[in-house]
């Protein structure tokens, strides 16, 4: 007699692709055949066609961002309301776990108490040095408080998580290529450096402008291609603020700004290199991704990354803010492009180790039961 499958209710902030979004949905689709998903997501959420897309059914819910404008008022209120529909839908869809992907949201804290028998897991994603800094230590206290399981996306994550029988780490795994392999540095003083991440003050995409500035100084033919997108007018303003300092430095003409894509392995693949000098991260899809595809990184030291990398052994890892230390080793790849093949070609064998969705799938079956 064959088994019914568990039900997961997977709720998501995302009101945008992002790392986290994607790997919940690696997990569903390593897991799809042992469990059915369910993802709950803020109405306004522009991330629905792509979870529709991949087979999963979607729900909205009319979720309240945690923010310093007078909205924080009526979060506590929206909050209770929401673990309200969310425990009708509990009751219809007849769900055995939740799982929340983040910290930051307290569906699963306000379900556990107004619904102890239900299950919920917690997968954290956030650093002490993200945008709740203030209050991490008070969610994290109720998440270790209510949650049933915990497990980290790092073990930078885990080290501020603290507590709560050492959580263990998951990482996320990597995705194998749907595409040819990447062959590039065929003209390394043409370098085409390639940065993902949406524009916002944080993803330190104006220290890779800097560096491109100390570059050109040499290598006058190389270009920097920004791509992600503008989900607020704060966002708008920032890639503004970039423009404005392309043109004060005088590399405007070695600068493209291109909005988000959905097609990351192939515009990955375009690149000599992934450049990425976020300041914090507690992991980085767009580092394992470049592991993972075999071509050259250089990221900043700021948590997420030099795990991945292996400390740097795997890739050109620089001191957070450095924006000359990235831009010496851009002219290192441009002198030595060879070495930097080399480097990145041992780095994909490791990530498919280290990153195996085998790994994955197997340490979450042992969350979820």
């Amino acid at each position: 007699m064959l088994m019914s499958k568990k039900k997961i209710l997977l709720v998501d902030n995302s009101l945008y692709i992002t790392g986290a979004i994607l790997s919940a949905l690696e997990i569903s689709d390593q897991l799809k055949d042992k469990y059915t998903f369910i993802y709950i997501l803020p109405q306004k959420s522009n991330v629905f066609d792509l979870i529709k897309d991949r087979g999963f059914e979607v729900i909205g819910l009319p979720m309240l961002e945690i923010n310093k404008s007078y909205r924080i008022l009526f979060y506590l209120p929206k909050l209770c309301l929401n673990a309200i529909r969310l425990l009708r839908i509990i009751n219809q869809k007849q769900i055995d776990i939740v799982h929340i992907n983040d910290i930051y949201n307290m569906l699963g804290v306000v379900l556990k108490i107004i619904h102890p028998r239900i299950k919920i897991v917690y997968a954290i994603r956030l650093l002490k040095t993200s945008y709740i800094a203030q209050m991490y230590s008070t969610f994290a206290t109720l998440v270790k408080r209510f949650a049933d399981n915990i497990f980290c996306v790092s073990g930078a994550v885990q080290k501020d998580f603290g507590g709560f029988k050492y959580p263990e780490v998951i990482y996320t795994a990597i995705v194998l290529e749907n595409l040819p392999p990447w062959n590039g540095l065929n003209d390394p003083q043409k370098l085409s450096i390639l940065y993902i991440g949406n524009y916002m003050k944080g993803k330190g995409q104006h220290w890779a402008v800097y560096a491109i500035a100390e570059v050109v100084r040499v290598y006058p033919l190389i270009q920097l291609t920004f791509v992600g997108g503008c989900n607020d007018s704060i966002q708008e303003e920032f890639k503004k603020e970039l423009q404005l300092l392309a043109t004060e430095l005088n590399v405007s003409k070695n600068l493209v700004f291109k909005g988000s894509t959905n097609e990351v392995e192939a515009v990955m693949k375009t690149a000599d290199v992934i450049l990425n000098l976020s300041e914090s991260e507690s992991f980085s899809r767009v580092c394992l991704d470049a592991l993972n595809y075999g071509i050259p990184l250089i990221a900043s030291d700021c948590g997420g990354p030099s795990e991945i990398t292996d400390n740097g052994r795997q890739a050109f890892l620089i001191p957070n803010k450095d924006f000359r230390a990235a831009a010496a080793a851009l002219i290192q790849i441009i002198e030595n492009p060879e070495n930097a093949r080399y480097r990145a070609m041992c780095a994909k064998e490791y990530a498919r180790n280290k990153f195996s969705p085998d790994i994955a799938k197997l340490a979450l079956e042992r969350i979820y039961g």
